[in-house]
């Protein structure tokens, strides 16, 4: 189903960030903290698989629901900086909402 390929790719993006972010607390990237992303990098093949299902999907037609996929982002995504995650939450909210605007003029 389109709607739970694309939270996976959302989640995916988000484990990066998270990743990232455990990594770089102490203020430096070392050698230790591949470590961090191992178990995110290997979600990847499931992530193409995603991807390229959610790219078939959307070439037959489907729709997905837009305020959910905003939801599942809200949800999922969380940093320290408050500021910069409402910031980023409000861009991914209009950016769905631009797809669904783009959707809605084709049919």
């Amino acid at each position: 189903m389109a709607i739970d390929n694309l939270k996976q790719i959302i989640s995916f993006a988000i484990k990066i960030q998270k990743a990232l972010e455990l990594s770089l607390q102490d203020g430096k990237f070392e050698v230790k903290d591949v470590a961090t992303f191992v178990p995110v990098f290997l979600e990847l093949p499931n992530v193409i698989s995603a991807a390229q299902a959610v790219k078939s999907d959307f070439k037959m037609g489907m729709t997905v629901n837009m305020n959910e996929l905003k939801e599942h982002f809200a949800k999922e995504f969380d940093i320290h900086d408050d500021k910069l995650e409402k910031k980023i939450e409000s861009s991914v909210s209009f950016v769905l909402g631009l797809v669904e605007f783009y959707h809605s003029m084709k049919s």
